[in-house]
């Protein structure tokens, strides 16, 4: 969906000049890979959190033994392994930001294909 909506608004044919028509794909296009990239960066971290909560993980322990105290013997060990796993690094708005800035300049890039397209698409038929 990220990579569909630029190119079914620069695809669609309008009669706008180019400056509307940039600004009305980039309006559109930005806001709906924003909210997307910013649900993809927060899944990962609300499954891990939810398997922990389910497993009776106390994320605010002090040592390893407080964290897994409530924690069925059988599931100590993976549960101790999904938290070491993920809980290092950087959090999930910090990565949607880094991938959002990535993606930024992608709607734009994709008008300008289209824009190249088709002006070389009227030159060879007009020869």
């Amino acid at each position: 969906m990220i990579f569909v909506v630029p190119w079914v608004l620069a695809l669609r044919r309008s009669r706008q000049r180019k400056f509307l028509q940039f600004v009305r794909v980039n309006l559109i296009s930005l806001p709906i890979i924003f909210v997307l990239l910013a649900l993809l960066a927060y899944w990962p971290e609300f499954f891990r959190e939810f398997r922990l909560s389910q497993m009776n993980f106390d994320m605010y322990g002090m040592s390893e033994a407080e964290r897994v105290q409530q924690v069925a013997p059988e599931l100590r060990e993976l549960a101790n392994e999904i938290y070491m796993s993920s809980s290092y690094g950087i959090g999930w708005p910090l990565k949607a930001m880094m991938v959002m800035v990535m993606f930024l300049p992608y709607p734009s890039g994709v008008l300008m294909l289209v824009f190249l397209a088709r002006a070389i698409k009227h030159q060879v038929s007009q020869l």
